[in-house]
């Protein structure tokens, strides 16, 4: 199998091996380990005691996206899930909404995908008894953004208490797409395969630029059975750095 052209580099950022096509370049000594992100796949033994080397991220030149992502739903896709303000691919069981337009109660859906700040504001609503919510059935879906940061775990609470349903989280890059995804498990999220994602000093970077979010990157089997890497410990960089002193 011919392989994408792909870089591999260590967390400080230094490169380790490129590859294109069959024919591949080391540039470090030693043995590998078995690393998978998305397509590219090499398969050696451990790297010498690491040698200092943290993780392994895989850096591939990003690809213009062929429209909108579709949905990827952490359970059982439901039949009815109503959009609100984010875009994905058509399909027949998904209806978007404008974040103003209010029939999307009465459509009755199972399930909700609403960016967090505005299912926050929902619920705070809904709290002061200022709206009414439909009832979910299946679970709601919070779009956070690096703008924003992620979702922690009182705003989690908030949104368990307003619609009754599990609360999954999705990660926003700062042009709409979806580059991590939490799991049913809910163990970290996992990278999209079009990511380009890793480390450095503590701080997430996309594409090599900094997000000002916290966090790690975990390889190895989820327990939702999916391989791809993981985020972990994911929160506003500065309140990670306010905590570790």
């Amino acid at each position: 199998m011919t392989l994408p052209f792909f870089r591999l580099r260590a967390a400080n950022g230094a490169p380790l091996v490129e590859r294109s096509g069959q024919t591949g370049r080391t540039l470090i000594s030693g043995a590998w380990r078995a690393v998978k992100f998305g397509a590219a796949q090499i398969d050696r033994e451990k790297i010498d005691a690491a040698a200092g080397i943290p993780h392994l991220t895989v850096d591939r030149p990003p690809q213009a996206r062929r429209g909108p992502q579709p949905l990827s739903f952490p359970l059982p896709m439901p039949p009815k899930v109503a959009v609100i303000e984010a875009r994905f691919a058509p399909a027949k069981n998904q209806r978007w909404f404008d974040r103003h337009d209010g029939s999307w109660r009465a459509w009755q859906p199972d399930a909700l995908v609403v960016p967090l700040s505005l299912g926050l504001l929902m619920a705070d609503r809904k709290r002061c008894g200022l709206a009414d919510l439909p009832d979910l059935t299946v679970a709601l879906v919070a779009l956070s953004s690096l703008a924003d940061g992620p979702m922690d775990e009182r705003q989690r609470g908030r949104l368990w208490r307003a619609f009754q349903v599990p609360v999954f989280e999705q990660l926003q890059d700062r042009d709409g797409s979806i580059v991590a995804r939490e799991c049913e498990v809910r163990h970290g999220l996992h990278l999209d395969p079009d990511a380009v994602a890793d480390v450095r000093a503590g701080e997430l970077r996309l594409r090599n630029e900094p997000t000002g979010i916290a966090g790690d990157i975990v390889y190895g089997c989820c327990e939702c059975g999916a391989e791809s890497p993981r985020l972990t410990r994911v929160a506003p960089l500065r309140m990670a750095v306010g905590a570790a002193r």
